[in-house]
């Protein structure tokens, strides 16, 4: 099947972006895709891990069902499921110039 680049885009697109609200103590208005920005920061500032699978290792079945975790890069294997890292709080958001990070 063949596509073109605008279908293709409009496949891959979510159907809905979620937006964070205006902040209260900030004065200046977020335009929406800044708002975008700081709901995905405030997400990952929040997301709970403790059910993710480290994102370097990948889940398989063994003939008899059994999990089995490999790593991708060492290929060594455990029957222990190597849990996500904990994410640490605040971040540096750094993206081109001209992207809106700046605030007036």
């Amino acid at each position: 099947e063949t596509c073109e680049l605008h279908e293709l885009y409009a496949k891959l697109r979510p159907k809905h972006i979620p937006l964070a609200d205006q902040p209260r103590r900030v004065k200046t208005k977020l335009y929406e895709y800044q708002r975008r920005v700081l709901d995905w920061m405030q997400a990952k500032e929040t997301e709970d891990v403790s059910h993710k699978t480290h994102p370097l290792w990948t889940e398989c079945r063994t003939p008899d069902g059994s999990r089995l975790y490999v790593q991708c890069v060492t290929g060594l294997a455990t029957l222990d499921r190597p849990a996500a890292a904990q994410p640490a709080p605040g971040g540096i958001l750094a993206e081109e110039m001209g992207l809106g990070k700046t605030l007036e």
